[in-house]
C-alpha cells in the first residue's frame, strides 16, 4: 500500500490510499517516490495504459490521520472515492481510496 497526500496550491485536497498486488509490482513504492506518479510508475512495470473499472462514492467521518493532513476536524465528514483501476486485458491493478473534505468534489453523471 502507498499512502498519499494530494495537493493544489497551498490546501491539501487528497488523502489517498492506493493497494497493489505485491508481487506483481513489488518496489512500486520506491518509483512513486522517485516520480511522483503512478502512470509513470505503472509504465515501468509494463503497464503502458490502465482504464478505470469501477468507483465507488460514500460518505463517512475521518481517521485522526485523515483529519490533521486534511486540516479538518474529526466530526467533519469526509467523501470517499473508491475505485479500481484495470491493464488492457482487464486484470485489477490497483485498489485506491481518495478522501476528500467534503465540499471539494462536485459529481456529475450523464445518462444515455
Amino acid at each position: 500500500m502507498v499512502e498519499t497526500v494530494r495537493a493544489a496550491t497551498d490546501r491539501v485536497l487528497t488523502y489517498g490510499y492506493h493497494i497493489f498486488d505485491a508481487e506483481r509490482f513489488d518496489g512500486i513504492d520506491a518509483v512513486f517516490a522517485r516520480t511522483k506518479s503512478f502512470t509513470t510508475a505503472l509504465t515501468e512495470f509494463g503497464i503502458p495504459a490502465f482504464y478505470r473499472r469501477s468507483t465507488w462514492i460514500d460518505c463517512r467521518m475521518p481517521r485522526l490521520i485523515e483529519a490533521d493532513t486534511l486540516g479538518i476536524a474529526l466530526d467533519e465528514p469526509v467523501i470517499v472515492m473508491s475505485y479500481v483501476d484495470a491493464d488492457a486485458e482487464g486484470a485489477a491493478i490497483l485498489l485506491a481510496h481518495a478522501v476528500l473534505p467534503s465540499g471539494t468534489l462536485r459529481v456529475r453523471i450523464d445518462t444515455p
